[in-house]
């Protein structure tokens, strides 16, 4: 049972930053659900290193699609910067939506 999520992630403006932050997300919730399929499929098959090593390659690809988030709002973060200046009322409500 392997699973395969990739978020490929190219940001130009505002309009795209949403659209890649919703993807990658996206992508976060469809790994969780993929370990949690995972874990019920090999549940009752006794199979448990099979069942572990599926759940690692799953965790890895989920802390990637975590660590493209995190990149996409650093990113952001410092676009606002650089537009409005840091401590600006962008920034600060930035700062406040993603903490």
């Amino acid at each position: 049972m392997a699973t395969d999520v990739k978020a490929v992630l190219k940001v130009e403006g505002e309009q795209s930053f949403a659209q890649a932050f919703k993807n990658a997300t996206s992508s976060v919730k469809a790994l969780d659900t993929a370990v949690k399929a995972n874990e019920a499929a090999f549940e009752n098959t006794g199979n448990k290193m099979q069942s572990l090593q599926e759940k690692s390659s799953l965790l890895r690809q989920e802390i990637s699609a975590q660590e493209d988030v995190v990149k996409l709002a650093n990113e952001e973060l410092k676009r606002l910067k650089d537009e409005y200046g840091d401590g600006s009322t962008q920034v600060n409500n930035y700062q406040a939506k993603v903490n």
